[in-house]
């Protein structure tokens, strides 16, 4: 079977494994993840793979540590979500394809184990996040509100308030959903509170930004 068709059956695992999340049949989710991450890691061993297939497989790979990572965020088991987009974002860094677990690492860092913003590893991510974000909220991602939510986010841990206040104004006109809303904020509040001891004038920033995205609520 050539790479190709094998990455399409781990896609069709991968989206049977969504489906299984969003009923909330998280163990069934995640075996079927786990499943996806072994055959990946056989992909990587085949003898007749060249770099565009490698670079694919290490894409998908990178996301199905981040689908794990979600699933466990959900029940939630967070510290396990942080190993799992840990893993991911190791990947990730190979090619700089995605920030999708940066993100996620960045974000529980600091709410689960207190690490400061300015913190020399979450520094660096936090940077190449921000600029990755930048360059798609350019382009092809001009429209999502989690794209443009996130920058908001990462700009208020660089201390940045009247940067993340624009990029929100531009994240509302996307639309979100009212669940969607709630989410961003929920995380905004841990992240205030996360930060309130190691970085105070960071946290005093997100509370502001906060109070104001709190009175626009769809």
């Amino acid at each position: 079977m050539m790479i190709a068709d094998k990455l399409e059956r781990i896609r069709e695992l991968k989206r049977r494994a969504t489906a299984f999340r969003n009923r909330k049949k998280y163990k069934e989710s995640l075996q079927l993840l786990d499943t996806a991450i072994a055959d990946l890691k056989d992909l990587q061993k085949a003898e007749d793979i060249d770099e565009h297939e490698a670079q694919a497989v290490r894409a998908e790979l990178a996301d199905t540590y981040g689908m794990k990572g979600g699933v466990y965020r959900r029940i939630p088991e967070l510290n396990r979500a942080l190993a799992e987009y840990r893993c991911g974002m190791q990947i990730e860094d190979l090619d700089k394809q995605s920030t999708y677990n940066a993100s996620n690492v960045i974000t529980l860092s600091i709410s689960q184990e207190h690490k400061a913003p300015s913190d020399p590893d979450l520094s660096e991510h936090l940077h190449r996040v921000i600029d990755d974000l930048e360059q798609k909220t350019q382009a092809g991602r001009s429209d999502e509100w989690w794209a443009w939510s996130d920058l908001g986010q990462f700009y208020l841990l660089r201390n940045d308030v009247d940067k993340s206040r624009s990029v929100y104004r531009r994240a509302i006109q996307t639309g979100p959903t009212g669940e969607e809303y709630r989410r961003h904020l929920d995380i905004l509040h841990e992240l205030a509170a996360a930060t309130r001891e190691s970085t105070p004038d960071v946290s005093k920033g997100i509370s502001q930004m906060l109070a104001e995205l709190e009175r626009q609520t769809p």
